[in-house]
């Protein structure tokens, strides 16, 4: 390789503003340095910011060409398989303590993939009201697949009169990381 790539870390709010960064060669090294399929280490320390809001955030990372600035394409090892173009969400990093929900009387268990632990939704909404639901999982393996979690309200007649589908945090924690 003759080209010095840069590695960029980023931790990542859900509304996309970044809380912490840190780029440069990875390890200090200059990539046009590195042995043919040798394995190179790399490390970050991350800065929390103290006036960081509680919550999830991502660690993304890609490699980019400084002179360009265009990051380099991403594929999975195991299949070839293209990744989106850009950043890659390497993992969720919790920030402060996460919100505790109030327990489930029955914990429910979807597949081998998933339960859900606990909720807060409000006992009373109008017509018209948007109604904020909190749902609080827990991991069993980690999946392949993004999943979907949806929330239907059905009402006395059931009849379907709400719901929204999405993954957890509207995508921004898919279920794969």
């Amino acid at each position: 390789m003759t080209a010095n790539y840069n590695v960029l870390v980023r931790l990542v709010a859900p509304d996309g503003s970044e809380i912490w960064r840190d780029e440069g060669w990875p390890w200090g090294a200059p990539t046009s340095e590195w042995p043919v399929r040798e394995v190179r280490p790399d490390g970050h320390t991350l800065a929390i910011p103290a006036d960081a809001a509680p919550g999830i955030y991502q660690l993304v990372l890609s490699f980019y060409d400084p002179a360009t600035l265009e990051p380099l394409p991403a594929v999975t090892v195991r299949d070839g398989q293209a990744l989106p173009a850009g950043a890659q969400s390497v993992a969720l990093v919790q920030v402060g303590d996460a919100p505790v929900l109030p327990v489930l009387d029955t914990i429910w268990r979807f597949g081998d993939v998933a339960q859900l632990t606990g909720a807060q939704v409000p006992a009373q909404a109008r017509s018209g009201d948007e109604i904020d639901v909190q749902l609080q999982w827990g991991t069993l393996l980690t999946p392949n697949t993004d999943y979907t979690a949806f929330v239907h309200v059905i009402n006395d007649a059931a009849e379907l009169v709400a719901q929204q589908d999405q993954p957890p945090l509207g995508g921004f924690a898919p279920t794969h990381t």
